[in-house]
């Protein structure tokens, strides 16, 4: 299968609501030429469970999360911007391109995943493949601010490891 049908499918996947909340998948075959583990998946961020936050993370080269390597949680302006547009086209072990017509992904030697944990989250509730549910979204920066606190301690929950890491947020 070629990788443009794979990113495809996940993206499908992601869209359809597969991914359960609190739950996250091993994407890594899709980009298995970058020797990185990538998750992809959902946190929930409020009590009653119907909002959830969509993610995806990169382990530094050649390792799975289980590390002691900084976390970098990237956030792509805003609040109010998906972060796939910097893991698409900016900071990850990859690069997607153009060849002859055919979209291909190739080896990003300026990546940031070389020794860190990279962390993109769409945020706050509403942007990309994040869900508010039957909630709402916040309408300032403040209320923004608390739905990343929620993320945050549920993803440290839910990968201990990462909680004694550094924190970088860019």
């Amino acid at each position: 299968m070629s990788k443009n049908i794979q990113i495809a499918i996940i993206i499908v996947c992601c869209i359809s609501g597969i991914f359960a909340a609190n739950k996250s998948f091993d994407v890594t075959k899709i980009f298995n030429s970058v020797n990185h583990t990538v998750l992809a998946g959902y946190m929930n961020t409020t009590k009653n469970a119907t909002s959830s936050m969509f993610y995806h993370m990169f382990s530094p080269q050649g390792l799975t999360f289980d590390n002691s390597k900084p976390l970098v949680v990237w956030f792509q302006g805003g609040p109010g911007c998906s972060g796939w547009v910097g893991s698409l086209l900016e900071i990850v072990p990859f690069s997607i391109n153009s060849v002859n017509g055919t979209m291909q992904t190739s080896y990003n030697q300026f990546n940031w995943a070389r020794d860190n944990n990279l962390l993109f989250i769409d945020q706050p509730f509403g942007v990309g493949y994040s869900s508010a549910g039957n909630g709402t979204a916040p309408n300032t920066t403040e209320g923004a601010a608390d739905q990343v606190e929620v993320f945050l301690d549920e993803l440290f929950q839910t990968y201990p490891k990462l909680k004694s890491n550094p924190l970088f947020i860019s």
